[in-house]
């Protein structure tokens, strides 16, 4: 509730600031819009709205980066959950503030920042195996390898821990953070298999298997026997006995004396 008194009570001094700093602050509309933001984001704070009082007051201040509306900011960072931005808020808010200005809201910025500190979770992600091109994001946002391993500041609530490798997806990890705890999140991933590849020699030359030879004919078959009568040979051996048996009868028929024996 305090917080909320401070916030209404910058409202009261904010619209002296605004004018007092209009000279600089760019085009009169651009200057009149981040006013009438401003206005809802103080109308959305009485009402409990916190949300939309974010969301005016982060858009106000985009428009005319006004002190008081970094200040008002970062009371609604802070009470809708985003700590981690509420304390970079402050400590620009007590960087500004450095010449003095405001020495009662730096007193209560001061008190915050210390409060937030301690409700800021911290997250150490360890991934191994974890390639250089590999990009790593906790909710959408995408951290360097170099911060890794660790403790990344981080609000409370769900987080998702996201690897991607060029296109693909390599790995999701869920955790939820506890106001002000220390978590670690350790991601392993799969090591690229060897190449299991079969590599085949080139095909050798087909070699042509020598022709079987036929085989010999059998005794007796038609076929054979009449090949064999046909050859040359058999009737060349024939006349020869023939001549033979005739010489062989001669001598017989003659005696030693050429005398024919009856």
């Amino acid at each position: 509730m305090k917080q909320l008194l401070l916030i209404m009570v910058v409202v009261v001094a904010t619209p002296g600031a605004v004018h007092a700093q209009s000279a600089d602050s760019g085009p009169a509309s651009k200057v009149t819009l981040a006013r009438r933001l401003y206005d809802e984001g103080v109308d959305a704070v009485g009402k409990n709205q916190w949300s939309l009082a974010y969301d005016r007051f982060k858009t106000s201040y985009e428009l005319a980066p006004r002190i008081l509306t970094l200040y008002n900011l970062a009371g609604a960072q802070g009470q809708t959950g985003r700590l981690v931005e509420a304390g970079e808020s402050y400590r620009k808010f007590l960087h500004d503030t450095g010449d003095g200005r405001y020495a009662e809201y730096r007193t209560e910025a001061t008190n915050q920042l210390e409060l937030i500190g301690r409700q800021i979770a911290q997250l150490t992600v360890e991934i191994p195996n974890l390639e250089p091109t590999d990009a790593v994001a906790i909710d959408d946002i995408e951290f360097p390898q170099a911060a890794l391993h660790e403790a990344i500041p981080i609000n409370p609530g769900s987080h998702t821990v996201r690897i991607r490798r060029g296109a693909a997806m390599l790995a999701s990890r869920a955790v939820t953070l506890s106001s002000g705890g220390t978590e670690t999140v350790h991601i392993e991933l799969a090591v690229n298999p060897p190449d299991l590849a079969v590599h085949r020699p080139p095909d050798s030359p087909a070699v042509t298997a020598p022709a079987a030879p036929a085989p010999a004919p059998k005794p007796g078959e038609h076929g054979a026997s009449r090949t064999w009568l046909r050859s040359p040979w058999l009737w060349s051996g024939v006349a020869v006995v023939v001549a033979g048996a005739g010489a062989g009868a001669y001598l017989v028929m003659r005696s030693p004396d050429g005398v024919r024996v009856r």
